[in-house]
């Protein structure tokens, strides 16, 4: 336990040295500012949901890549491997330090967003635990597939073709929460059923959704972890003893 909260907090460091707190607060800023006053009252329930799945998501995808890559470039990804830290103790500080971001930003943007509609703070203790449920679990499918294709490439340059198919494929689902096309086969994809859990903060869902939100949300998170643990292996640790 310890060891893990030393490597949040050396990646904590990381991401403020690297500006992604300075880069993600300032972005989400600018949205709320755009959604407060270009965007009707009305529209907010379906908006944010898909903000939150296009940007926060998006974005703690590409943070999970910046980590690594910026470790690979420095020095310290080999450093962690010869120290006594477990490898699942360095993955899940990187998925945990960067949930916690995901966090902030999504405050901003929907807090800042709230404040500026003069609507104030409109959820019940029940809906906010279901934001953040949906955004934390969002972060973590999105953190869980930046670092399982990122171990594969030694740069950012690299990564940043397989990144944006990678990204747009994951936010396919806005399609289905903008009303534009209710084809099931968007309830495949990994982002769409935390997306789900984060729009029940603003309607009502009904059994069936809950199921499916929480359900395949868990079975997501539990395969991608599995597939995640597989890819460091044979990309990092088994290149590493080879090398």
């Amino acid at each position: 336990m310890n060891r893990l909260l030393s490597m949040m907090a050396t990646d904590f460091r990381i991401q403020l040295r690297t500006q992604l707190y300075s880069i993600g607060i300032g972005v989400s800023a600018v949205l709320a500012l755009a959604l407060g006053m270009l965007a009707s009252p009305a529209y907010l329930p379906a908006l944010l949901p898909v903000l939150l799945l296009a940007t926060v998501g998006g974005s703690t995808l590409l943070y999970a890549a910046v980590l690594v890559v910026f470790e690979k470039e420095q020095g310290t990804l080999i450093a962690q491997l010869a120290s006594p830290l477990h490898s699942r103790e360095y993955l899940w500080a990187k998925i945990v330090s960067l949930s916690t971001l995901a966090i902030v930003e999504s405050l901003v943007m929907v807090g800042g967003t709230l404040m500026l509609i003069g609507q104030g703070w409109p959820f019940t203790a029940v809906e906010v635990l279901f934001l953040l449920l949906g955004i934390v679990t969002l972060s973590i499918v999105y953190s869980l597939v930046g670092l399982i294709l990122v171990v594969r490439y030694q740069t950012l340059m690299e990564f940043l073709l397989p990144l944006a198919l990678i990204t747009s494929l994951l936010q396919l689902p806005i399609l289905r929460f903008l009303g534009l096309s209710e084809h099931p086969i968007f309830l495949l994809i990994p982002t769409c059923a935390p997306t789900l859990l984060i729009q029940g903060a603003f309607h009502t869902l009904n059994p069936a959704e809950w199921t499916y939100g929480l359900g395949y949300t868990a079975v997501t998170i539990i395969l991608l972890t599995v597939w995640m643990y597989r890819a460091y292996q044979v990309h990092i640790l088994e290149f590493w003893r080879q090398s």
